[in-house]
């Protein structure tokens, strides 16, 4: 028996959030310095434009359209600023648990 997995909108919202954004909050709140913010901040912009090309299959409430404006809001925030991360993933939150 095997499990298999099926891509969505609200899934790869949700990795992309994790492994950038995520990631990135919780190295700032310990301290780490010499980290790459602008790196995460491209391979989290990057990452959603590849699955808005792919046009999977909306799930949960989240829309490509959701995914266009995290890629808009992504662009125009200063990543190693804590405050514009914050706002980042409040949006996030907005989106994946209002599905707004």
């Amino acid at each position: 028996m095997s499990i298999e997995y099926f891509a969505t909108t609200a899934g790869r919202l949700d990795h992309y959030f994790r492994t950038c954004i995520g990631a990135a909050h919780v190295l700032m709140d310990f301290g780490q310095t010499g980290i790459n913010y602008n790196e995460m901040q491209e391979r989290f912009i990057s990452g959603l434009e590849r699955v808005i090309a792919k046009n999977l299959p909306e799930y949960d409430g989240v829309t490509n359209d959701h995914l266009r404006e995290m890629v808009e809001l992504a662009r125009g925030k200063d990543w190693s600023d804590r405050e514009q991360l914050l706002q980042l993933r409040a949006r996030y939150r907005e989106i994946r648990h209002r599905g707004e």
